[in-house]
């Protein structure tokens, strides 16, 4: 089986949440890493349903950092409506998160 390189890897900023944007991309290059998965979590990044910051400036950050942001999530998890949540087995009991 052929070893993953580091070209292979993106780490997330979902994990940084509790330190400055700026931190998470300075320890992705002193790691070795050009890959990032961009999670648009607060406070780093705010996407809602009234509208979202400008990006531009994420970028240029990353950029002259020397890393690539190859993936964007929008943070979705919080809500029981969430597309990549798992479908759940029907139960006898009303779960508190289902309306």
């Amino acid at each position: 089986m052929p070893a993953v390189n580091k070209e292979q890897i993106a780490a997330a900023n979902l994990n940084y949440r509790m330190y400055p944007l700026e931190f998470f991309l300075d320890t992705q290059k002193e790691l070795g890493l050009r890959s990032i998965e961009f999670c648009a979590v607060a406070p780093h990044f705010l996407m809602d349903y009234e509208g979202y910051r400008d990006t531009a400036p994420i970028r240029a950050m990353a950029e002259e950092k020397g890393l690539q942001i190859v993936a964007f999530t929008p943070e979705c998890l919080l809500t029981s409506r969430a597309v990549s949540r798992p479908r759940r087995k029907k139960t006898f009991w009303r779960e508190p998160w289902i309306h």
